[in-house]
């Protein structure tokens, strides 16, 4: 169609499907082939005043530098496409633009802010009559609820989001796959096994974000089940496509977590240190706060300097608290307060053990609740002087 219309006058069809041809390059990873797509799209869109051509073009230009992990150039495109889809009142190219906008903040592991902005999307969504959209709008934000710690909303977004459309029913089933890590964390094993189960349309998904969704949750199981050597394998089986996806992406970041999890369970230090060492050669602008959090708890738990220690430590929490995380800065308190108490500081571990309880039993988390159990009162004297 670009080439039967390029021997004519440039026009508002020439830009369309030049816009549309370049969005599908991206979302095939041919970002060299679409890049001068696109810009011919906001050419014409420009020159011939196509608002809503100019900004699905901006989008599917934002989405290039997502994949490219350019996220702040991104976010600014994005910011820029909504606010211009908004003014001309274009309630399609709004939601598309609402939603890549989200997806770059939970790339940025701003999650607290991607919920805000999905809740005002699905408000759009429900003014226009647009179901499909607000599924999306419900869903999406599952995965951000669940590293927030919000899971009892989780849990209410899903259900709520049953009497509504799907457009893609393996995308659908992709979002609400994070509900699985709820049901691992609070040791429902069978139910966490019975929910992956149930979605296996997504473990047979060529499309990558599906299957890596699946693998992903499948490594979660796997390991809360008590197996994580097939946890790993499992795990790796994703982080082979981590150039594809890029380090920013959730599957990508959750399954690093996942590894490094399963690695010190198992006593595999070489593996363990292989991963913190690919997450310490990021480049500052390219690690995700998540990731470096992660890699200080890990450093912690692996050095032998108490000076070390006791930073890496203060450092995640710090973070963990900075990102939102309530479950993962509990699990940090926990850690900490259990190296305190060896070292005789019962008092000093006491406080951090006590704020760990109060978010393990509010998230219902109950193995790491008898994991507490086990850290009492023997620990918590203080050593002799």
């Amino acid at each position: 169609a670009l080439q039967a219309l390029s021997g004519d006058e440039p026009d508002e069809d020439l830009a369309a499907v030049a816009g549309q041809l370049g969005r599908f390059l991206v979302l095939n990873g041919q970002f060299d082939e679409a890049r001068p797509h696109l810009e011919l799209a906001l050419e014409l869109a420009e020159a011939l005043a196509l608002p809503e051509v100019f900004a699905e073009a901006l989008t599917s230009k934002s989405t290039l530098l997502t994949r490219r992990n350019r996220l702040n150039e991104s976010r600014i495109l994005l910011e820029g496409s909504l606010a211009h889809a908004l003014a001309h009142d274009l309630p399609a190219p709004s939601l598309r633009a609402y939603n890549n906008l989200a997806v770059a903040l939970e790339s940025l592991d701003r999650y607290g802010e991607a919920l805000e902005l999905t809740d005002r999307a699905a408000q759009l969504a429900r003014r226009v009559g647009d179901r499909v959209w607000e599924r999306v709008m419900l869903c999406g934000p599952i995965s951000g609820l669940v590293l927030l710690g919000r899971w009892d909303e989780a849990t209410t977004r899903a259900v709520e989001a049953e009497s509504l459309p799907a457009a893609d029913q393996v995308q659908n089933q992709a979002l609400l796959l994070h509900l699985v890590e709820i049901d691992c964390r609070q040791g429902k094993l069978a139910e966490a096994r019975a929910r992956l189960e149930s979605f296996e349309p997504v473990r047979d998904s060529e499309e990558v974000w599906g299957w890596t969704t699946f693998a992903l949750h499948e490594g979660m199981v796997l390991r809360a089940e008590g197996n994580p050597t097939a946890a790993i394998e499992t795990l790796e089986h994703v982080l082979s496509r981590q150039e594809e996806l890029g380090v920013t992406n959730l599957i990508i970041k959750l399954s690093f977590v996942e590894l490094l999890e399963s690695a010190f369970e198992l006593g595999d230090t070489g593996r363990l240190e292989q991963a913190l060492a690919a997450i310490d050669s990021l480049r500052p602008g390219e690690r995700p706060p998540l990731l470096s959090a992660h890699a200080d708890r890990f450093h912690a738990r692996l050095s032998t300097n108490p000076a070390e220690i006791e930073s890496r430590f203060a450092r995640a929490a710090e973070s963990f608290v900075e990102l939102g995380m309530s479950f993962w800065l509990a699990v940090t308190q926990l850690e900490h307060g259990e190296w305190l108490a060896h070292q005789g500081r019962g008092s000093e571990a006491a406080a951090l053990l006590a704020d760990a309880r109060d978010t393990f039993e509010r998230l219902e988390a109950r193995p790491w609740l008898e994991r507490l159990s086990a850290s009492d009162a023997p620990q918590l004297v203080e050593a002799p002087v």
